[in-house]
This record gives structure tokens, sequence and C-alpha cells, in this order.
């Protein structure tokens, strides 16, 4: 399953669910920002993998989060345990650049597990 969920807005690092945030509440809505849940299934393909979260950074972005958190080993499940181990890079190598790359594209904040 691929998808981004729009799960509310933090106001003042209080995390309401999306029922709450009523449009009328303009004051709080100032010192707000609206966040989103990645769910997705990782596999053994870092290109496939970054084709789903860039698809999901859009909808994301278009859906007006501004930050979106991906669950944790978003860009890459090993069929076997070494497998993860053997494509590891350092935190601003090539890969992370890619990401960073794309959330800047989209102005949206991306809290990667890797």
């Amino acid at each position: 399953m691929m998808s981004v969920n729009v799960i509310g807005r933090i106001y003042s690092h209080l995390v309401l669910p999306r029922r709450f945030c009523a449009s009328s509440e303009s004051t709080m809505l100032s010192n707000s920002v609206r966040v989103a849940a990645a769910q997705m299934t990782s596999i053994n393909d870092l290109a496939s993998n970054f084709a789903t979260c860039s698809r999901l950074v859009k909808e994301a972005a278009s859906a007006g989060a501004k930050l979106l958190c991906f669950p944790e080993a978003f860009s890459y499940i090993g069929a076997r345990d070494r497998d993860s181990v053997s494509i590891a890079e350092p935190l601003h190598g090539p890969r992370m650049q890619k990401y960073c790359s794309l959330a800047r594209y989209f102005m949206i904040l991306c809290h990667l597990w890797n």
C-alpha cells in the first residue's frame, strides 16, 4: 500500500487530528504546520523506492503538507539481512542528496528514517 495521509496540524508542539482543524481557527492556523505520513512498502530496488517516494512527496506537497514523515527503511529493504549493509553510504551520499533535492523542489520537509 502506498499513500499519503494528511494527519493533522501541529499547534505549538501539539498535533491535533484533522477533524479538529476547523477553518474558523484563523489565529491558530497562522501558527500551524500541516503534516503528512507516508505509507509504503519498500523493496530491494532503490530506483523503484525513489520513484514511489517521489510520487508521495508530490502528493503530500499538493495537499498542502509542509512536513512528510516516511517509515523506517523507506529507501531499501533487502531480501537478506546483509543486503542493507552492502548498499550503505555516508549520510551525505548520493542517495540522500537525491531525497534532499526532491524535498527542495517541492518545498517540503521530509523526515527520513533509513
